[in-house]
């Protein structure tokens, strides 16, 4: 089974045209597919902006793990297979398949403990593809994914190369640090704390997460040149980039392992973090991950709601299509799509052959 998180840089770029283009084109393939959501999603209308918004139009035998309530705003027809139990403020979340075609609000879990039980659900059921709705403001389950999907555009900012800059940083965190060697990787698996690991020992931290000078002082006072350190938690990306400043003063060249890009863009604004972690690999440190998770592609909206203040209302606006592509393709290796313009074909050749790279023993 592959897990396929869609998340949004903001509201209104895209993100549910993206993930209704990605479900239609896998059900017309025969391929068994289960939809859950980080939070709520596939509201009629924005409710910030008043404007229409996509909801998610599912064909029949779709299975989906939404919140009890939501299921009462349905025009479908569905069957319950199993209430999971798991709370949130719409009601416990069940899984459903579909039994007649219909629209859907989806408001799923948003833990990732909760996300894992989900997908050990949809495995046991024979399910190819998970697809998981979520935003970067609330992207932390997405860690339980193989791979993401980022939608971005005019709605995030309305500068183009703002949002090319956002992108090429988020690419880099995803897709320009390489994950650890496998042997490496089990001795890191179950580690819950800072370690930091020395050439015959290692020493672990009382914390998790890397996230006040207290933290920053503790591990200056214990690492040396060729020491691995290990962040299992989060960390902030100013703290980081002080440490880093540190070992590069004392040219160290020490390794730091993050647990996966999740954590490592929950450390703050993506562009910040891309130069800490450029900078300390060009003075020779080297950062990796436990897990990876690839970035597999970014769809760009140039929509975004323009407030007309006479009228007291928003209305459609638009920024130049052509070229946020071609600044976001001169900026990352990641492909740039435009859904509504190049149809979802591109979109799913790039996840079948993702899927297909994962079957290919490396």
């Amino acid at each position: 089974m592959i897990t396929l998180g869609i998340a949004g840089t903001a509201k209104n770029t895209g993100k549910t045209t993206t993930l209704s283009s990605i479900i239609d084109e896998l059900y017309r393939n025969n391929e068994k597919i289960a939809l859950t959501s980080i939070g709520y999603d596939g509201e009629e209308i924005d409710n910030v902006t008043g404007l229409f918004k996509p909801r998610y139009k599912l064909k029949e035998g779709i299975i989906l793990a939404t919140a009890n309530k939501t299921l009462k705003k349905i025009n479908g027809i569905y069957e319950e297979i199993y209430n999971t139990e798991i709370p949130t403020p719409l009601g416990k979340v069940k899984v459903v398949r579909v039994r007649k075609e219909g629209l859907f609000v989806v408001a799923g879990p948003n833990k990732g403990s909760e996300i894992e039980k989900i997908k050990k659900l949809f495995y046991n059921m024979g399910i190819k593809y998970m697809l998981i709705d979520g935003a970067l403001n609330r992207i932390a389950p997405m860690e339980n994914t193989d791979a993401i999907i980022i939608a971005t555009g005019a709605a995030m900012n309305t500068d183009i190369e703002r949002i090319s800059d956002n992108a090429r940083a988020i690419s880099y965190i995803f897709n320009d640090i390489d994950r650890v060697q496998d042997e490496i990787a089990e001795i890191l698996e179950g580690v819950d704390r800072v370690t930091i690991f020395k050439e015959n020992d290692f020493i672990k931290m009382s914390f998790n997460s890397f996230l006040d000078y207290e933290n920053l002082d503790e591990i200056l006072g214990k690492i040396e040149k060729n020491d691995i350190i290990y962040i299992p938690g989060l960390c902030i990306n100013y703290l980081l980039e002080e440490l880093l400043n540190k070992l590069i003063e004392k040219s160290f060249r020490t390794t730091i392992i993050f647990k996966n890009p999740v954590r490592l863009l929950l450390a703050g604004a993506p562009e910040k973090t891309m130069e800490v972690i450029y900078k300390a690999v060009l003075n020779g440190i080297y950062c990796k991950y436990l897990d990876k998770i690839s970035l597999l592609a970014f769809t760009i909206n140039p929509y975004y709601p323009l407030y007309n203040p006479l009228e007291n209302v928003y209305k459609e606006a638009y920024i130049d299509e052509l070229k946020l592509k071609e600044s976001m393709l001169a900026k990352t290796s990641v492909p740039v799509i435009n859904i509504k313009k190049d149809g979802p074909q591109k979109l799913i050749n790039i996840i079948e052959s993702f899927k297909y790279s994962r079957l290919i023993p490396l």
